[in-house]
């Protein structure tokens, strides 16, 4: 039976009828609201944080090519920039943006894709892994489609760390208040 509508889990065959067998791409395929589209982006912001890399790699520089999976897609990309060191423990963000990162090191970095492919800056369609040589080297979380907002994404993200940090100060000043001057003996 064909359904024009299916709810949220339930699981669909869908055929997508193309003119000719040489316009069928495989993946990179996303059925989306057809009022608020998924974006196809070919150049992505993302925080990616380096679980390893390989012996011969140990550095990730721009330049650096691995292969992402992001939903349906597995494509080739290249890092194409690396704008801020991430300190995942604090919140904070270098304000130089490094040369390179080793494994155990956060970033937030600008990836390229050879083609098109559907992302969004939510989840789950924001996170991603990448791959080199057949291993998983880093987890990643698409932060920004939009070449225009590169960049936001750290600074509200480092304005939440300051207002996290001056509340911080703010409750060890009123903890402070509380403790007696002088302890007595016993």
């Amino acid at each position: 039976p064909r359904a024009l509508r299916r709810e949220t889990g339930e699981q669909v065959t869908v055929l997508i009828k193309q003119p000719t067998n040489d316009s069928i791409v495989n993946g990179a395929y996303v059925l989306c609201n057809v009022e608020n589209p998924c974006p196809r982006v070919r150049v992505f912001e993302c925080m990616l944080e380096i679980k390893e890399l390989m012996k011969h790699k140990p550095l990730m520089a721009p330049g650096y090519q691995a292969i992402i999976h992001v939903h349906n897609a597995a494509k080739q990309c290249e890092v194409v920039g690396i704008d801020n060191l991430a300190d995942m423990k604090t919140g904070r963000f270098s304000k130089r943006p490094p040369t390179f990162i080793k494994a155990g090191q956060a970033a937030v970095m600008r990836l390229k894709v050879p083609n098109y492919i559907p992302l969004e800056d939510s989840v789950p369609l924001g996170r991603f892994t990448l791959r080199d040589e057949g291993r998983t080297i880093a987890i990643g979380k698409v932060t920004s489609t939009d070449e225009k907002t590169f960049g936001q994404w750290v600074q509200k993200e480092a304005a939440k760390g300051r207002e996290r940090m001056k509340e911080k100060k703010a409750g060890k000043k009123s903890k402070k208040e509380k403790v007696p001057t002088a302890w007595p003996l016993i």
